[in-house]
């Protein structure tokens, strides 16, 4: 009986390989991190990352103040509404039991 691709694997050498060891695993990952960057983030300087650019912060915060106001007020409206929703709608009367539609 002949079954097709019953032999040993044959992995595709771009993709994942199943028998890497620990090491290749660790390289693959390092190398997907890298990709990942932005080239000019890749400096000898260590020291160059942790530093913020003070202007562009000082540009950014005002608006995302008023991102988070806008969000806030929109959030604080939902809730009145749903409380006046609440308070406008009716108390639902409680549905006949199961016992009393039986007796009938």
């Amino acid at each position: 009986m002949l079954v097709p691709a019953a032999k040993e694997a044959n992995f595709d050498g771009l993709e994942c390989n199943p028998y890497r060891s620990k090491k290749q695993r660790q390289e693959w990952e390092v190398k997907a991190l890298l990709e990942k960057l932005q080239p000019e983030l890749i400096s000898l300087e260590p020291d160059r990352l942790g530093k913020v650019d003070p202007i562009s912060m000082a540009q950014r915060h005002p608006d995302r103040v008023d991102r988070l106001d806008g969000v806030r007020r929109s959030v604080e409206q939902k809730v009145k509404m749903q409380k006046q929703q609440k308070m406008a709608a009716p108390t639902p009367s409680l549905p006949p039991s199961a016992l009393t539609r039986f007796n009938k």
